[in-house]
């Protein structure tokens, strides 16, 4: 009897120890989720301070929060396997799935598949212009910024207008008004927002050859100053502002496709605008380094400019220097360096599909 007593004393402290050890266990992960919850509010909290984010009401900022601690998994696993030649960070749209921000912050049109580059208005079918094609790529430096030449204004935000196209187009003109004249000037992208789409739809998007032919028509730009940008559509083009253009092309000129050889010999004279694949996650967060072919496709949504190119080593790490209109917060300071002369003849995000300069 005193046998049987002492095992059951024994089972039920068995019992109990493993109660309390379960409960301790609960309690523990109940403790770690709680941290974890509260590390994230923190730095959702830091995080809204420093880009200055206000939300209309609790509701929209436990959403956010859910999606800026998505973005935060998402970036503390990509940075932590350390096989990449760039990082990604919490920048100014981590509050933002990538659905959203390309629904907002792209809006290249530009469709290849439906649009030949044969049958596109002042398409060159034989190449690209008299002066260009003899570059001998064999003699030219192995880095160049049109940066360090002063032929690039500061970084622009387009907003949550998908007007990409009218930036990357209006920095080519630009840039090529500056190497031809010695004058920088800043042009408005409003104005191709507002007066180049015929439906006055620039913020849904549109594409960079339309662009250059509006300039072309219309007899140039209008100054920034003259026509400030709004980063809204629907608006009717005012023309009492855009009687006295400053900014003037003689037209433009596409890229032959598939090469990029072929965009390295304009590049050398002046920065090009390229339509690219930016749907990835990883471009969305991207911080700094060099951004790679395998994090995207073909599927072009974006418009920006390549304003050089540059290799990190002796023909290692080359690269792309790409302006983008997202701001300074993006990025290396609004810049991306993106692979250069990759296997797939598309480049690095589709940039060779699609790419055209204007013509001074």
């Amino acid at each position: 009897m005193a046998s049987i007593m002492k095992s059951s004393v024994v089972a039920i402290f068995i019992l109990l120890w493993a109660a309390a050890a379960g409960t301790s266990r609960a309690t523990s992960r109940t403790l770690n989720n709680f941290d974890e919850e509260a590390t994230i509010v923190k730095k959702h909290e830091e995080w809204m301070g420093l880009y200055g984010r206000v939300y209309k009401n609790e509701e929209e900022k436990a959403k956010r929060r859910k999606i800026f601690k998505e973005n935060a998994e998402f970036v503390e696993r990509f940075n932590s396997e350390g096989n990449k030649s760039f990082t990604v960070s919490l920048n100014h749209f981590a509050d933002l799935t990538t659905k959203e921000f390309v629904a907002s912050y792209t809006g290249d049109r530009y469709n290849y598949n439906s649009q030949p580059p044969s049958s596109k208005p002042n398409s060159n079918k034989k190449g690209l212009q008299l002066g260009y094609q003899n570059v001998s790529l064999a003699e030219i430096d192995s880095n160049l910024d049109w940066r360090q030449k002063g032929a690039v204004n500061d970084i622009k935000h387009q907003g949550r207008c998908g007007c990409c196209w009218a930036f990357a187009s209006v920095a080519a003109v630009e840039s090529i008004i500056q190497i031809k004249t010695g004058n920088l000037l800043s042009l408005s992208e409003q104005q191709l927002v507002d007066c180049a789409v015929p439906n006055r739809n620039g913020c849904g998007g549109y594409n960079t050859d339309k662009a250059f032919e509006y300039v072309k028509e219309n007899g140039g730009l209008v100054s920034e100053t003259d026509y400030p940008y709004e980063g809204v559509d629907g608006m009717i083009c005012n023309n009492e502002e855009i009687t006295n253009p400053v900014g003037k092309i003689s037209g433009y000129n596409d890229v032959p496709q598939y090469s990029e050889e072929e965009i390295l010999k304009v590049v050398v004279n002046q920065p090009v605008a390229v339509s690219i694949d930016a749907h990835a996650q990883a471009f969305h967060l991207y911080n700094r380094g060099i951004f790679t072919s395998d994090q995207c496709g073909n599927d072009l949504n974006h418009a920006v400019t390549i304003i050089g190119y540059g290799e990190e080593g002796d023909g290692v790490g080359k690269h792309w220097l790409v302006r983008n209109s997202w701001g300074k917060n993006w990025g290396e300071q609004g810049y991306m360096r993106l692979e250069k002369d990759v296997a797939n003849p598309t480049g690095a995000c589709g940039i060779t599909i699609h790419a055209s300069y204007p013509i001074y």
